[in-house]
């Protein structure tokens, strides 16, 4: 007698109602849309939002533009993939994180947000530099440094 077989026979009771209480999936069901991590955020007026420390940018189309202001859901899937959606409707975003950097490839790919996006590299390099003259031990300035070498 195998394992599973024997388990079966010592272990495994009888059910008390033979009633299968499970339902078919319908059409219109789809179990990866089901079972992934869903939270509501407010789409702000720069067709920005925040979710898990970070900032992710909607692309800028005419639905966008009327979601502004409004209530959207944040979709996360289990490979890690973040979808902002409202209805059936998906809204492109691209991540950003506010406290990593721009990168020149980000700025040269999306040339709708160029100038955004160099503006904001700007910023962080003068916060950083800033940032740079008040830190006290000398690792973390040397972690910043760097950080502000590998980015200039």
């Amino acid at each position: 007698m195998g394992f599973i077989a024997d388990y079966n026979s010592r272990f495994a009771r009888s059910p008390s109602s033979i009633h299968d209480a499970h339902r078919p999936l319908r059409s219109h069901e789809k179990l990866d849309e089901v079972f992934r991590w869903k939270e509501s955020r407010v789409l702000s007026m720069n067709l920005t939002i925040h979710y898990n420390r970070l900032i992710y940018l909607v692309e800028s189309c005419p639905e966008a533009l009327r979601l502004r202001g409004k209530e959207v859901e944040v979709h996360e899937t289990f490979d890690g993939r973040v979808l902002l959606r409202v209805g059936s409707l998906d809204l492109r975003t691209v991540p950003f994180n506010p406290e990593g950097g721009v990168r020149q490839q980000d700025i040269d790919d999306n040339k709708y947000l160029a100038t955004t996006l160099a503006k904001i590299r700007q910023d962080q390099l003068a916060r950083d530099e800033q940032k740079l003259t008040r830190l006290k031990t000398l690792r973390e300035k040397r972690k910043l440094e760097a950080s502000l070498d590998a980015r200039r």
